[in-house]
């Protein structure tokens, strides 16, 4: 059969269409950072941002010299932070030095990103800063140090904390920067204020946290004649600091301090037991995670008791997976307990089939659907090669939501299993954004 003439045109004219088409995204996108208008630019880098793309660094960073609105420039400062590029490096050495010229939201930007890339240059600029009269950019200033800062920037702080002009909220992002600065020479100052009686117990309680991240022996001595104190904020703080301190006397302190009345010191005491692995915990942790009042310290107790590794503690959470009764945020936290890096090998395994099953049964069921997503968000988060068979199962779904996901699980995990269901994705006309999704992460766009 001869095909007629506009056939036959039809058949060289489409495929340019089409590749066109396919090739149309990262082409609209770049036309956008160039001749868009200045609510499309900050949007797209608001996306590019959380999908975590940072693809177009030179021509936004071409926009930045050119842009003329405070909401472009920051949408460009946001990019650059959260893509930790130095690009715009100089740019923020000459705001810090004068920042008088810049709106205040603009100038706190750039605090966020000296700090995000370790400008170390910009130090002179950021200590200037505390002896403004007025104090917009102090919390900033104070973060930013902390970042960038030495040993010497350290004792500015500690000298700075004892001016009688300072505000409480100031005094705390004093404690704070001290505490990731973690410098050695001011521990005998941080000792004095979480000694101080006098002083307000939320400062007491940030100079203990920064006196814990020091870890020097000598200050358990401190932190363990300090416990015995009717505020809960104070102990939660000490049993956090002595998670720093592997000795038996630490570790017998945060072991009991998981059934403490407060709920504040039980979860600290909880994440200290997951952070020194305390073994002899368990029994306690469990309790916790069976009976405990507070969600939040039951979910913290799955994450400590896979952090201990031990059969027992896997058995309980696929335990937890089998129970019809389980609620969803308690079969979704097992779930990501169970595929944290600390479960067993021997234990693996069973925790994989035991998931698998689970999402069998949701996969299929469209009444519970937010089980679906909330698990399949975070299954997307592990690579384990287990889990190929899930990402199957959310891609064949009829569900676009629930297929999108499939593909977050396979940008992770890379199974090879799935590739041809991605591809399929990816050739389907009428898979809408998922065929975008798919074709980025198979690199065809």
């Amino acid at each position: 059969m001869k095909l007629k003439p506009i056939a036959l045109l039809l058949l060289f004219v489409l495929p340019p269409l089409f590749c066109a088409e396919e090739q149309s995204q990262k082409e609209k996108e770049l036309d956008v950072i160039t001749y868009g208008l200045d609510s499309d630019i900050v949007a797209l880098l608001g996306t590019l941002v959380s999908e975590k793309r940072y693809d177009y660094t030179p021509e936004i960073l071409a926009l930045s010299k050119d842009a003329k609105t405070t909401a472009v420039k920051e949408a460009v400062i946001r990019y650059f932070t959260a893509a930790q590029d130095t690009g715009l490096a100089d740019q923020a050495l000459s705001v810090a030095a004068d920042p008088y010229d810049e709106p205040n939201s603009t100038v706190l930007l750039v605090l966020k990103y000296i700090g995000a890339i370790k400008l170390t240059a910009a130090v002179p600029s950021v200590r200037a800063l505390f002896d403004r009269e007025t104090n917009e950019y102090f919390d900033a200033a104070c973060d930013a140090l902390a970042a960038i800062g030495g040993e010497e920037d350290a004792q500015f702080l500690a000298d700075f904390f004892d001016r009688d002009d300072l505000a409480a909220p100031q005094r705390q992002s004093l404690m704070r920067a001290l505490g990731k600065l973690k410098a050695d020479s001011t521990l005998d100052k941080l000792s004095e204020i979480a000694d101080n009686e006098d002083e307000s117990i939320t400062i007491r309680s940030s100079a203990v946290a920064a006196i814990g991240d020091l870890g020097h022996k000598d200050s358990e001595s401190l932190l363990l004649r300090l416990y015995n104190n009717p505020n809960s904020l104070f102990r939660a703080a000490i049993v956090g600091a002595l998670a720093n301190f592997d000795t038996a006397d630490s570790r017998s302190l945060i072991q009991q301090a998981i059934r403490d009345e407060n709920y504040r010191v039980r979860l600290a005491a909880v994440e200290a037991a997951k952070k020194l692995k305390l073994t002899d915990a368990m029994p306690f942790l469990l309790a916790r995670a069976k009976n405990d009042p507070e969600a939040s310290i039951k979910y913290a107790a799955y994450d400590a008791i896979a952090a201990l590794g031990t059969q027992e503690g896997a058995d309980f959470l696929i335990s937890i997976l089998a129970d019809s009764k389980s609620s969803d945020t308690a079969l979704v936290r097992a779930a990501a307990a169970l595929l944290s890096d600390d479960t067993a090998s021997r234990s693996r395994s069973a925790a994989i089939d035991a998931i698998t099953e689970l999402a069998r049964k949701v996969v299929k069921d469209d009444r519970r659907k937010p089980l679906r997503y909330a698990l399949g968000r975070e299954l997307a988060k592990h690579g384990d090669p287990g889990l190929a068979e899930i990402c199957r199962l959310y891609l064949a779904s009829g569900d676009v939501s629930t297929k999108g996901t499939g593909l977050d699980m396979f940008a992770t995990g890379k199974f090879d299993s799935a590739r041809p269901d991605v591809q399929a994705i990816a050739d389907d006309e009428k898979a809408g954004a998922n065929r975008q999704k798919a074709r980025r992460i198979l690199g065809l766009e």
